[in-house]
């Protein structure tokens, strides 16, 4: 009896031995090849949009897996340096947004404003030049954005101006929902647009290698399989219901970003009112440049993903967000639809595009920002519209 049960122990040793080595092995590999995380700092402070990029930085940002070469111009653009004033025969395309408009996780080449260069420099004429500058700055929301165009447009002076509006969280930007905050705040006085704080960033540190700590939270083989699990459970309406069923309750106190801004009854009449009005004064700015503006609608991740509707009725259907939710799931692409065409502005929803792309290849990162393929579906549709409204054509005779 003694002797098996040396030989049990010993069996049991050797298989932990042989996981705890597997495990290493597997660290080491992520490490070194996939990197979790450890991304790169590519932001500093600005006294009046808060932070802005990095004029001259370089560096490589590691998240989930990707690695992104990322390059910031002079001029504190992900872009090789424009001239000011503007060459003769040059269309040239500003494009304001966020994080998604920036490319987080994708090479310079791979972003929306890129490819759309790409397009237009592969089906234009000798005799014009076209360029798209990538004005995207990961966390932004319209007020910077709009502040940014106050700040760039006369010296870049663009003949069209292209809006990037993320359907989930650009809300909660203008909101500052992210307090403390160190962005302009816009709130809404009398109808008016009146800045009501404005903190300042420190200088962010320098470039940030991947973590190299051993502790379990920062272990990046626990992070790859716990971030795949966890998606896995939450993204599948059947395994989300036989989980409740089991006695499982998933956390609806904390609601994902689409619903918290477009239908929670605080967010969704102030949010929008705010946004509204944030929207109006960049339009405005830009109309008396006498430039027209493209309003480009992004969904989230979750409205691409399919059978979304499902998996909120099961884990948000008690609630009244999630209802109001499966009574009309494109409530951002129909307010921000009605705000364009009421103001007679080009727009485009490209929810159903991105859900078809969706439906054949995956479209997003691991984190939900837009893969190169995302991406690239994106700036195919808006050089689709581009054509079909005439917005190519000479300004002067447009």
């Amino acid at each position: 009896m003694s002797q098996r049960i040396r030989l049990w122990g010993k069996r049991a040793g050797l298989v932990c031995v042989s996981l705890l080595f597997t495990l290493i092995l597997l660290e080491v590999g992520f490490r070194l090849f996939y990197p979790q995380f450890g991304g790169c700092e590519f932001g500093m402070k600005d006294e009046e949009l808060g932070w802005k990029l990095i004029p001259n930085h370089s560096g490589i940002c590691y998240g989930y897996g990707v690695v992104a070469v990322v390059q910031i111009s002079a001029q504190g653009f992900r872009n090789p340096q424009f001239q000011i004033p503007k060459p003769p025969n040059l269309y040239r395309i500003l494009v304001l947004g966020d994080s998604t408009t920036f490319g987080i996780g994708v090479d310079a080449s791979e972003t929306v404003p890129a490819l759309l260069e790409s397009e237009l420099t592969q089906n234009s004429s000798l005799s014009r030049r076209y360029e798209v500058v990538n004005a995207g700055v990961p966390g932004y929301g319209t007020a910077q954005e709009w502040l940014l165009y106050r700040r760039w447009g006369h010296d870049l002076d663009p003949d069209l101006v292209v809006l990037l509006f993320l359907a989930t969280n650009d809300i909660q930007d203008n909101m500052c929902l992210d307090r403390p905050s160190s962005r302009p705040c816009f709130t809404l006085e009398e109808n008016e647009l009146e800045l009501t704080r404005r903190e300042v960033l420190s200088n962010p540190p320098p470039l940030a290698l991947p973590n190299t700590s051993w502790t379990l939270a920062d272990l990046h083989t626990y992070f790859f399989f716990r971030e795949r699990i966890g998606y896995l459970v939450t993204s599948n309406s059947t395994i989300v219901r036989s989980l409740t069923r089991m006695g499982f309750e998933p956390d609806s106190e904390k609601l994902p970003p689409i619903l918290h801004s477009w239908y929670q009854s605080t967010y969704a009449t102030e949010g929008w009112r705010l946004t509204q009005a944030l929207l109006d004064a960049m339009l405005t700015d830009i109309q008396n440049d006498s430039i027209p503006l493209l309003l480009v609608i992004l969904p989230g991740q979750s409205q691409t993903t399919e059978d979304y509707s499902d998996l909120v009725d099961a884990i948000y259907g008690h609630t009244p967000e999630g209802a109001l939710f499966r009574e009309n799931p494109i409530r951002p692409q129909e307010t921000l639809m009605r705000w364009a065409n009421e103001r007679d502005v080009f727009a485009i929803d490209t929810l159903e595009s991105l859900k078809e792309t969706a439906s054949l290849r995956s479209i997003n990162l691991p984190d939900g920002h837009f893969n190169a393929v995302g991406n690239q579906a994106i700036a195919e549709e808006i050089y689709s519209f581009l054509n079909m409204a005439n917005l190519l054509q000479d300004p002067n005779t447009r």
